[in-house]
């Protein structure tokens, strides 16, 4: 699994820098999500549907071996290249979205290199963690 961290790092470089190059960020893992005037941002269907597979993936996984989470763990790094190479979003959502993703990309990063199953499970719990939030901001 700890190739793959170079994999990830490769991921969250393209995605920032692939997303809307003209566009302006701030991506400071302090600044809070805001929410669209009190509702949650839209995603766009193209970007969504990974970030929902990725999800999917997490809440439906019963592995018990460090084997398993090593295949989670291809399928998640699978769908976040996918993600960032799909990134069509603009405009505050976009920055909200960049918010919660790399984040994101950190914990993937991190339960790749999970070394062993105790450590796989604790920061499989973090993912889905992370998914609560994305889901209290986004749809």
């Amino acid at each position: 699994m700890k190739n793959k961290s170079i994999i990830i790092l490769l991921l969250a470089s393209i995605f920032i820098t692939a997303c809307n190059k003209s566009e302006k960020h701030t991506h400071g893992n302090s600044e809070a999500i805001q929410l669209n005037e009190g509702k949650q941002w839209i995603v766009v269907s193209e970007m969504m549907a990974y970030i929902q597979q990725i999800e999917t993936d997490v809440s439906s996984f019963e592995g018990t071996e460090l084997s398993d989470h090593e295949k989670l763990a291809e399928s998640i790094d699978s769908n976040l290249e996918k993600l960032t190479s799909n990134c069509t979003m603009t405009g505050q959502a976009h920055d909200e979205l960049h918010k919660w993703l790399l984040p994101f990309l950190e914990l993937a990063d991190t339960y790749n290199k999970s070394e062993d199953l105790k450590e796989a499970q604790k920061h499989l719990a973090d993912i889905k963690t992370s998914f609560a939030t994305f889901n209290t901001y986004f749809k």
